[in-house]
């Protein structure tokens, strides 16, 4: 376009150039979020510190202040953890103070002595047992039942695959119309491929180890001094704690072969008094201070010796008879009759049956 100059003079030129836009493309879809991840399996409950006893008989379970039913010891501690929520408090009796600082029982940040325990179901999750220098009682029991006497099941081993992400909108192609692809001639079928060889059979797989030749269970017995009160021990096998208690105890304990280790203690520090541990084929004492250790291999026992088999009983031996001479006597006498009466030779041998009524 051409404007004209007021002037007079050339006009001016000008050229308006219209941008070309290209076709908007469209939204892209929102991100689908990221999956849930599994639950976490409940732990399993466990005596991370201290002396304090944990027992399992089936599915009952329990957890006691040391020595427990007898008084508890000075200055021990215990931390449990992962006790489960459904549990009941089956005994309570610790040295009572106003604002329990001397022995307790903390339960969720609350110290709890005398003879007033938590409520049952309150000690869940981690538990603190702390007793000082002085002063003892009965302690404590807590107890809980497993859902048909198993663990809880451990979570998956693999994360759940995330669904597929959403292919992004592309844009329309092009109206202008693609040339048809030239023809080409149908090419023949491929051969037939010959049929697999069949399969050998498969191996059977090797039998697997059974459960119960994993571990070995064992009686155990603390038993025989003067103040069962002021002894506790703790047994740990192949990195595991196996069992924990005082004095008197009977019970079975179960662990896999391989090395484990005794801890005792004595409050007083003046030994076990004649206490001894029993278990394993072992005995172990302490015999002065406040605590010692003693180590020991958990082996299976070996298998015993085959019975021989059994012997067939042994045909009976011929039998002989033997007679005095006045039955000898009458029977040759007989002998004649028995032999149709021919006379009776001393030179042959004669055989006849007895039937002894």
């Amino acid at each position: 376009n051409e404007l004209p100059n007021s002037a007079g003079g050339e006009g001016i030129t000008y050229v308006d150039r219209v941008a070309q836009f290209q076709p908007s493309q469209p939204a892209q879809p929102p991100a689908l979020p990221p999956p849930p991840l599994p639950p976490l399996a409940p732990c399993s409950v466990s005596v991370d510190s201290g002396p304090c006893s944990l027992t399992k008989n089936g599915t009952h379970s329990c957890v006691t202040s040391p020595g427990f039913p007898g008084d508890y010891p000075n200055d021990k501690g215990c931390t449990i953890t992962c006790l489960p929520a459904a549990n009941t408090v089956e005994a309570f009796d610790v040295e009572e103070e106003t604002s329990c600082q001397y022995d307790y029982l903390e339960v969720n940040g609350v110290k709890y002595c005398g003879t007033s325990g938590p409520p049952n179901g309150e000690p869940a999750g981690a538990v603190q047992w702390v007793s000082d220098f002085s002063v003892t009682a009965k302690g404590w029991k807590i107890c809980w039942e497993l859902e048909n006497g198993s663990s809880p099941s451990a979570p998956p081993s693999s994360m759940p695959s995330p669904p597929p992400s959403a292919s992004p909108m592309l844009p329309p192609p092009s109206t202008s119309p693609a040339a048809p692809p030239p023809s080409a001639s149908p090419s023949p079928p491929p051969p037939a491929a010959p049929p697999p060889p069949p399969s050998a059979s498969p191996s059977p797989p090797p039998p697997s180890a059974s459960p119960a030749a994993l571990s070995i269970e064992f009686q155990v017995t603390v038993a025989g001094g003067s103040y069962p009160s002021e002894v506790s021990w703790t047994l740990m096998c192949s990195g595991a704690l196996i069992g924990s208690g005082g004095a008197p105890y009977s019970g079975t304990l179960s662990a896999p072969p391989g090395e484990c280790t005794l801890d005792m203690y004595d409050s007083y520090g003046d030994g076990w008094n004649g206490d001894q541990w029993e278990g394993a084929g072992n005995t172990f004492t302490l015999d002065s201070g406040s605590s010692g250790s003693a180590t020991f291999t958990l082996a299976p026992l070996p298998p015993s010796s085959p019975q021989p088999p059994s012997q067939p009983p042994q045909p009976p031996l011929p039998g002989y008879c033997f007679a005095t001479s006045a039955v000898a006597s009458k029977a040759v006498v007989d002998v004649p009759k028995i032999v149709g009466g021919a006379p009776v030779n001393p030179a042959r041998k004669y055989t006849w049956l007895v039937s002894l009524d």
